[in-house]
């Protein structure tokens, strides 16, 4: 009977052991509990555009034909560099390369993410700006101290500039007093409409086909000149711009107004200056930049030739 009893205890015992173990094993842990943020998914800079998709062309080099580069002031082409991160902040900055036209492309490489964290060492760039006047160009870019003091809005966004001519960086900047922006006279036409309206190419400082656009006609004059630049400009991927020091404002004008009408007709028809800068408070059909001038009543300012 004492046999059987000791029996009966060692056995329970030993289960007790087994259960204890079991609980112990299943028991989760701290780490667990407590997951280690995990960092940006990638952390490869990614250079925007490449020399490859650069094309000067026109007499005198004065039109560039371009992909992810934004030329700057007719002298720069400049490509951002960034890495990507999550869904919620498409890139993070880390500066720019900027190539001298003039001087067989010569690159620069500016890394401000390294110039600002020597001050913020968990800087994160959100943003940039290019402002040219005056012939100064410079590029502004934003930043918080943090990635974190981003995403909670806490403190305001600082900002670093960097002059191009000079290759400086500055903590402040302002526009020089007194300097005069280059007119655009297209401004004071309804040409940008009728552009988008007639072949989907959207005209600002230079000119990039929508590929939303629908109902439009592609088959203009610039192609017929350049027919080696259709199937990039249709792919909206690229752009044209004008180096404007090597461009009159007539030349600029006029260029427009016949690439961008319809094959076999010489001048864009239906360009109108606007009532507001007519000389009789009146629209008018204008073919050219010598009759915008004929009715250009100077209420825009003085007109860069």
């Amino acid at each position: 009977m004492n046999v059987l009893k000791k029996f009966l205890s060692l056995k329970l015992v030993c289960l007790a052991i087994i259960v204890v173990g079991l609980v112990f094993y299943f028991k989760p842990s701290e780490t667990k509990k407590n997951p280690i943020e995990k960092g940006p998914s990638s952390t490869k800079v990614i250079h925007e555009g490449n020399l490859k998709d650069v094309q000067l062309f026109g007499e005198k080099n004065q039109f560039v034909l371009s992909k992810d580069l934004t030329l700057v002031d007719g002298k720069y082409l400049v490509g951002f560099d960034y890495v990507k991160t999550d869904d919620r902040i498409k890139w993070e900055y880390v500066g720019f390369r900027y190539y001298e036209i003039d001087n067989q492309f010569k690159e620069t490489t500016v890394n401000a993410l390294d110039e600002i964290r020597k001050t913020a060492p968990k800087a994160f760039i959100y943003d940039y700006q290019i402002n040219v006047n005056s012939g100064v160009s410079v590029v502004d870019m934003g930043y918080y101290v943090s990635r974190s003091a981003m995403e909670r809005n806490i403190g305001d966004g600082k900002n670093i500039y960097y002059k191009l001519d000079e290759q400086k960086y500055y903590s402040k900047y302002a526009i020089p007093e007194g300097s005069a922006v280059k007119e655009k006279i297209i401004d004071y036409t309804n040409l940008m409409e009728l552009i988008d309206k007639n072949t989907g190419f959207d005209l600002q400082a230079g000119f990039k086909f929508q590929k939303q656009a629908k109902n439009v006609n592609t088959n203009i004059n610039l192609f017929v000149h350049y027919p080696e630049f259709k199937e990039k400009m249709l792919s909206g991927k690229y752009w044209i711009e004008p180096r404007l020091q090597l461009l009159s404002s007539k030349e600029w004008f006029d260029t427009l107004l016949h690439w961008f009408a319809p094959k076999g007709q010489d001048i864009l028809s239906g360009i109108k200056i606007e009532a507001q800068y007519s000389i009789d408070g009146q629209e008018h059909e204008i073919r050219s930049y010598d009759e915008f001038k004929q009715y250009y009543n100077g209420k825009g300012g003085e007109l860069s030739e």
